[in-house]
């Protein structure tokens, strides 16, 4: 089963396992909402004394949203903070708002990086996320306690593949704050990348507890569950997510490709039905279908003609043809009886493989030769189907990372 099990190395938006890279920003993350203008927090009565100034930049701080801005309150601030005449209060309170500040410029070049990222200009983007770490650093250096400003270097230093800081960022920012959700979350994308099953499916199930309705984190924990062999709840995990966001086709094909790696066809079906209501040409979910169409052991579902006529939109929908999807038009033609062309196909496809695909399309392009059709199996023994798991979650989309993302 070599395309539905793709679904461990599903097509989402950037990162997560997120495949980290350096060149991915917070906004090509694909989880950071839009910036909110958040005023900086006033001055508390342990502050005494803070002087008129700071008290009307802390003012003006409730309208601000450009980076020009943040940057006037970082130079203000600086020179105060750093001033041994100004009272412990002004100090103390030019620190904090200091603070807000560069966390509040980090975040707008974050956000300016994943537009070039979209730009394809990758270089400028590493950058701008290298500057906007610096300027969380910055942050975190005046005010330690700055929790927001912590998770985002966390993201940033995972981008950077520096997963144990990134980890270790992240379990402060969870000692300071034990119900922010999202610090889990990531933090079990992490524990996924390095392969540590257990760790990231408690904080999968942690961010469940804190928010019953975290379509990402179920989806997540799905597959970490079916690279498991948890493979009923995977099943669950994977049927709440599309519960929760109907129309999130990510969440829909990745349900759809769990369900035809363990057999569920009418699921598999439906919910690939559902994608291409949404979007017609989504290339994952047209392939997918197609290979379940033309490969099925049930005859029942079976359908030699929607097949091809289905792989063939798929290549029509992509940017190039893949080994996969030769493959698949292989099968498709193979099931209708069109074994001459389906051979020729296969043939391709074993050449445009890569080494751990050959034999697979081999043991296939054998049986097109024999004038015979391949079907998929119609059960595993379990250690086998493990095998496969374990293989197809390793199979991953040179256009898209693994896994749901960091938020």
């Amino acid at each position: 089963m070599p395309y539905c099990n793709s679904l461990l190395s599903r097509t989402t938006s950037p990162i997560g396992i997120f495949v980290i890279v350096l060149t991915m920003s917070l906004t090509s993350l694909g989880q950071v909402p839009a910036r909110k203008s958040v005023p900086a927090t006033p001055p508390t009565q342990n502050q005494s004394g803070v002087s008129k100034g700071l008290l009307e930049l802390y003012e003006s701080t409730k309208n601000m949203s450009k980076e020009e801005e943040f940057t006037r309150v970082i130079d203000e601030t600086l020179s105060v903070a750093n001033d041994t005449r100004r009272s412990p209060g002004d100090r103390d309170y030019a620190k904090q708002l200091l603070a807000w500040g560069a966390n509040k410029r980090g975040e707008l070049k974050c956000d300016r990086a994943g537009d070039l990222v979209k730009q394809g200009k990758t270089i400028e983007a590493s950058k701008l996320d290298q500057s906007a770490a610096e300027d969380f650093q910055l942050a975190l250096r005046n005010d330690p306690k700055r929790w927001k400003a912590r998770h985002n270097l966390g993201i940033v230093l995972a981008m950077q593949n520096k997963r144990d800081l990134a980890i270790a960022n992240f379990t402060e920012v969870i000692a300071e704050n034990p119900k922010y959700a999202n610090a889990y979350f990531n933090r079990g994308e992490l524990y996924d990348q390095l392969r540590e099953p257990d760790l990231a499916i408690a904080d999968f199930s942690t961010a469940i507890q804190i928010n019953q309705n975290d379509a990402e984190a179920y989806n997540s924990r799905a597959r970490v569950e079916f690279q498991t062999n948890d493979l009923e709840q995977a099943i669950a995990d994977y049927r709440k997510a599309t519960q929760l966001v109907p129309t999130n086709v990510e969440f829909l094909i990745d349900y759809a490709d769990a369900c035809q790696s363990t057999y569920r066809w009418q699921d598999a079906l439906s919910s690939y039905r559902r994608v291409l209501t949404i979007e017609p040409k989504n290339a994952r979910a047209l392939q997918n279908s197609a290979w379940l169409l033309a490969t099925c052991p049930d005859s029942k579902f079976r359908d030699a003609k929607a097949a091809t006529e289905v792989i063939e939109l798929a290549i029509e929908s992509s940017p190039s043809i893949d080994f996969q999807h030769l493959d698949v038009h292989a099968a498709a033609l193979a099931a209708s009886g069109d074994f001459s062309n389906a051979t020729k196909l296969a043939k391709r496809a074993a050449d445009q493989a890569p080494v751990e695909e050959r034999d697979e399309i081999q043991s296939r392009l054998s049986l097109y030769q024999k004038s015979r059709a391949y079907l998929q199996p119609t059960a595993l023994k379990s250690s086998d189907r493990h095998a496969e798991n374990v293989r197809s979650a390793q199979k991953s989309s040179a256009s898209a990372p693994v896994g749901t993302g960091i938020r």
